[in-house]
């Protein structure tokens, strides 16, 4: 007779391993030789079992295993991100005078981050991760210094930005007023000056001491970036 599928063998050995355990024996299923035979005696169900719960276990680990990696691939972007951060910001921090002594504190929360990403890359456990690590996390991005830092940077920048629009304004004038001369009707744009020169003000003021005043804890870093919100819309609607 032609040698039993792969399939049609399986089914025989299954069928007898259910008889035997049974107390049927595997005669009671008249089946082809090589099902009974000695070199291919029945499969009992327990070995069955047994291989299908093998597999089962398996994937629990694998599903923590992977559930790991892929938090350590958050943690370590975050980490990146605040050391990226920390470098754009230590760069300017050291020409400015203001946050000379800023500079110090920077420093060492960015070696802070670059242990931090080590322990994070040593880690075996989720518990770990959330428990310690990301509190670390947490701490350096509300640290004070580098809230302090970059609300001041930013308000630099907004001030130069507005500067360089308030330097435009004596050439605007002078073209309006030679217009003028020559008997052009200026009045909106006049209008229109007063106006772009009102919103400048107003932008420059909420500026004016903010930057001293978060340095020296007057002012805390959410109120500051609340101000320079303020600012930023009056600088837009120039």
């Amino acid at each position: 007779m032609p040698f039993p599928t792969l399939t049609s063998r399986r089914s025989w050995l299954l069928a007898g391993g259910i008889l035997a355990s049974a107390g049927l024996g595997a005669t009671a299923v008249a089946g082809p030789a090589w099902a009974t035979s000695a070199s291919s005696a029945p499969v009992p169900i327990s070995a069955v079992t047994t291989a299908a719960v093998g597999g089962s276990a398996a994937r629990p680990a694998q599903k923590a295993s992977s559930s790991l990696a892929a938090a350590k691939a958050r943690i370590e972007k975050r980490i990146d991100a605040l050391v990226t951060r920390i470098d754009r910001a230590t760069g300017p921090a050291e020409n400015d005078p203001n946050l000379a002594g800023l500079v110090g504190q920077l420093s060492g929360l960015r070696q802070q981050l670059v242990d931090l990403r080590k322990q994070v890359a040593a880690a075996s456990d989720l518990k770990t991760l959330r428990s310690e690590v990301q509190a670390e996390v947490k701490s350096v991005r509300s640290d004070t210094a580098l809230q302090e830092v970059a609300v001041v940077l930013r308000a630099d920048r907004l001030s130069v930005t507005l500067g360089k629009v308030g330097d435009r304004v004596p050439a605007i004038e002078a073209r309006l007023t030679a217009a003028q001369s020559r008997g052009t009707d200026t009045s909106q744009a006049s209008a229109a000056l007063a106006d772009l020169q009102s919103k400048l003000a107003d932008a420059q003021g909420k500026l004016s001491g903010l930057a001293q005043n978060v340095l020296s804890g007057a002012t805390s870093p959410a109120d500051a970036r609340t101000a320079l919100q303020a600012a930023q819309a009056d600088a837009k609607a120039v």
